[in-house]
């Protein structure tokens, strides 16, 4: 199934009365089997403005793209972009990788207080503690074990958490757009979690559910699956500036992780003006052509495509 995304128009909503906060209608077209499915569902504009970008780089509001990155000045196929850490992250498999720098090794040491948590080194267990918010969630992580059905809402929960754990941390988070999902079932295991985790984390309960809610719609709408060097997934993270970057099917851009250090560089020349875009979904022969074609270009940066 192919699918292309159409803008239709970006419009304010003043029956709202939220200021700087915008509805746009997006449309997804699939074609299988010779029948055309259109789907649709709303996104919103966050009205809090993203921490200042590098030069080279701004951010323009466009009719019918919306937000958009746009290049201030030429790039040359190769060169680095953008690059910057997660506000938020939490490993795939969480006895196999240190919850701070993601180390893979058979030495780890698991947290004594919620034996979820492993660590490669005590260093990284401090940081973990003092700045990555697992001090504020260690002596809960027991209690929404238990209650939570999967995985992926266990991950959720600890990045909510995170996010929350810290104002500043919050807010650049809040300065990502949003889709508002038409689907029952999914909004309804949305509130489901939020309700969980607001019964079971104190300190979280005083959290307004709304401002809880349309984070989780920001996780599923902007998160990254960070991977290694192989391409395979280690965790998901929150990347705001990375999230600012329109989806394109043939972009100019490519995501990459030096462990959790999230990489754009571009693929090809771009010109001062020209939006930057990525793939949001690439096939997995895609990726590795992409991949290749990067490494040669890092290697050879003049090199004329």
């Amino acid at each position: 199934m192919e699918m292309c995304r159409s803008y239709l128009f970006v419009r304010k909503l003043k029956k709202w009365k939220i200021e700087k906060r915008f509805i746009s209608f997006h449309l997804f077209i699939s074609d299988r089997k010779h029948h055309h499915k259109v789907f649709f569902f709303l996104e919103k504009m966050s009205s809090t403005t993203p921490p200042p970008l590098p030069s080279h780089i701004k951010i323009r509001n466009d009719e019918y793209r919306g937000r958009c990155v746009i290049a201030t000045k030429s790039f040359l196929p190769g060169e680095l972009i953008l690059s910057t850490s997660p506000q938020a992250y939490v490993p795939s498999e969480n006895q196999e990788r240190c919850a701070t720098c993601f180390e893979s090794t058979t030495t780890l040491k698991k947290c004594k207080g919620c034996s979820y948590a492993h660590y490669c080194s005590r260093k990284c267990q401090i940081v973990d503690w003092k700045s990555n918010g697992h001090s504020k969630l260690c002596k809960y992580m027991v209690k929404l074990r238990k209650h939570l059905r999967n995985q992926s809402e266990l991950s959720d929960a600890i990045l909510l958490l995170k996010t929350f754990s810290d104002t500043s941390r919050r807010d650049f988070v809040s300065s990502m757009c949003y889709h508002v999902p038409t689907s029952s079932s999914l909004e309804r295991s949305s509130k489901r979690l939020i309700h969980t985790i607001q019964s079971t984390v104190p300190w979280i309960a005083k959290c307004s559910k709304e401002k809880l809610l349309n984070t989780l719609y920001r996780f599923g709408s902007n998160n990254f699956a960070i991977t290694d060097d192989l391409l395979l997934k280690t965790g998901a993270g929150v990347y705001p500036h990375g999230a600012l970057l329109n989806h394109d099917c043939v972009p100019n851009c490519v995501v990459t992780y030096d462990r959790l250090v999230q990489n754009i560089r571009c693929i090809r020349k771009i010109k001062k003006g020209e939006e930057l875009t990525h793939s949001y979904v690439v096939f997995t022969h895609s990726i590795y052509h992409t991949t290749l074609l990067l490494l040669l270009q890092t290697t050879h940066p003049h090199t004329d495509t």
